[in-house]
């Protein structure tokens, strides 16, 4: 992964000169790039805060709560 990415992280994207790493700035690069932005829920639409909430669920919520237990499975 340090080939692809100084910090050697994945997820890891290329698209021409851009290398990118880091799930949440992968995606909302393909949305803004090459969804246009039809992708998300606009914020003058009834769902926003619930599209806002789930969109950073993963890395906000579920992956510490995930982590926590793995490392009380080891300990």
């Amino acid at each position: 992964y340090k080939a692809l990415h100084p910090f050697g992280t994945a997820p890891v994207i290329t698209d021409g000169e851009v290398v990118l790493a880091e799930s949440g700035a992968i995606i909302d690069y393909i949305i803004a790039k090459y969804g246009k932005n039809h992708l998300t829920v606009k914020p003058d639409e009834p769902n926003f805060a619930d599209y806002l909430f789930w969109y950073h669920f993963g890395n906000g919520s579920m992956m510490p709560a995930m982590s926590m237990n793995l490392v009380v499975s080891i300990l």
